[in-house]
């Protein structure tokens, strides 16, 4: 067995999770609400950015009305918000049917009966780079405070222990009612505030499990659409084998989502093999040192099919823990290295900015492309890694230690849950340009 073999062997022992453990949602507990292993709660939105067109010169001042009407949301502990971008060139598809059905229409008024040539088909195709772009909201149970958790938290699992003496028709949920009143509460809350400002559609939890199924087997390029399976809001979804007997236990989210237990490529344990697919993940070591907005990544890396994913935690207190933790050990070790200096600088000038009223989020980038082939697929990793460079002034990793979990930070219902891209202090009104609020279209 070789090094990088057993390297590998030793992780997964660490690990000890399979692809499955690894979905944070268990089960949906209504139309669009998903319930999380530890009891929390999802939400999905297709999110479709500014309502209008943003120009370079305006940036500035539209992400300080973004900061103005989210940062006293952010202060809230507990709540990851997670921003799934996917591009390629199979998104074009629905729009370029719909052009040409609106054009045909027209013809057909005006009485021409001239078919559309397919070469105009594919130069649209070309043309249109549209994005689907997934945003979920999860409360976890930080959103508790210590009082909370140790009341609440006691009662709740008393509650499950009596579970098989539930019947299907009564609806005990494998969630925490405070939780949840705090999940729904945020989620309104941002509705309302970035609503004002941004296009965002609350979409199903069918629709959400098609989206991360297709991020993974890229199903809608053949157009195809799995059918998934959803739980009736009547019954339990605690998952036991005396459940199982009694009829209380819902489908499996993961299960649906994967087809297969994943694993790296043995010859390259850097890729991922997945479906008809290889898959390249790599995410950011740390945090960009001249970050630009978001559209200009956009433009460095058109060439080759990607998907990005920026998970935002809230709560100035997890931020401050981040920060004075990086902080300390910067200036722990300032005298070894000159750029422990900076960082211990940058620390301090964050902490003094938080203090002062200003919303900190912990923030982690992480991104994957994908190829039939793993030729084709090393050399979008490299575009895509060269662009990234250049856009951000920064290093980008290729996961050896758990590949998939890489590969799963950046997959809705998934995503939240991953330990892989390192988590940043950031302050939010500096992060704006970065996420997906203008400069791009959604699909949908």
């Amino acid at each position: 067995m070789s090094l990088v073999e057993t390297l590998d062997a030793i992780v997964k022992r660490i690990a000890g999770q399979s692809s499955y453990e690894r979905c944070e949602a268990v089960a949906n507990v209504s139309r669009d609400l998903f319930t999380t292993q530890e009891g929390g709660f999802i939400s999905s939105f297709n999110f479709a950015g500014s309502m209008r067109f943003i120009a370079e010169d305006d940036i500035e001042n539209f992400s300080a009305s973004i900061d103005n009407a989210l940062k006293d949301l952010f202060r809230a502990e507990g709540h990851c918000l997670s921003f799934y971008l996917d591009r390629s060139a199979s998104n074009a598809n629905q729009l370029v049917k719909n052009i040409f059905t609106t054009s045909l229409k027209s013809l057909n008024t005006l009485g021409f009966k001239s078919p559309i040539p397919a070469a105009r088909k594919k130069h649209l195709k070309r043309l249109l780079q549209p994005f689907n772009i997934t945003l979920t909201i999860t409360t976890g149970l930080s959103a508790l405070s210590e009082q909370e958790r140790q009341s609440i938290l006691d009662e709740h699992y008393q509650k499950l222990e009596n579970a098989p003496k539930f019947k299907p028709d009564q609806s005990q949920l494998n969630g925490i009612s405070e939780l949840l009143n705090k999940h729904l509460s945020f989620t309104k809350a941002f509705k309302t505030q970035l609503g004002k400002i941004c296009l965002m559609q609350q979409i199903s939890c069918d629709e959400t499990l098609y989206r991360a199924h297709d991020a993974l087997y890229r199903v809608s390029s053949r157009g195809n659409k799995k059918t998934f399976q959803l739980l009736p809001q009547s019954y339990s979804i605690r998952r036991s084998q005396k459940n199982k007997e009694n009829g209380l236990t819902a489908p499996s989210v993961a299960e649906q989502i994967l087809n297969e237990d994943l694993s790296p490529v043995e010859s390259d344990p850097t890729l991922v093999a997945v479906g008809e697919n290889l898959f390249a993940p790599l995410y950011l070591p740390h945090a960009p040192f001249d970050p630009k907005p978001l559209s200009n990544l956009l433009e460095l890396i058109d060439q080759v099919p990607f998907r990005m994913a920026v998970h935002l935690l809230t709560g100035n207190e997890s931020v401050k823990s981040t920060a004075n933790l990086l902080t300390s050990r910067a200036r722990n070790f300032k005298i070894f290295d000159e750029n422990n200096k900076d960082i211990y600088k940058a620390g301090e000038y964050f902490l003094s900015r938080l203090k002062q009223g200003e919303s900190g989020v912990n923030v982690s980038f992480s991104f994957v492309t994908w190829a039939k082939d793993a030729a084709t697929l090393r050399r979008n990793r490299e575009i895509m890694a060269a662009g990234i460079s250049s856009w951000g002034g920064c290093s980008t990793h290729y996961e050896r230690g758990d590949t998939i979990d890489a590969l799963l930070s950046t997959i809705p219902l998934f995503g939240s849950r991953s330990k892989s891209p390192p988590k940043h202090p950031w302050l939010f009104k500096d992060l704006v340009p970065l996420l997906p609020f203008f400069g791009v279209c959604s699909a949908v």
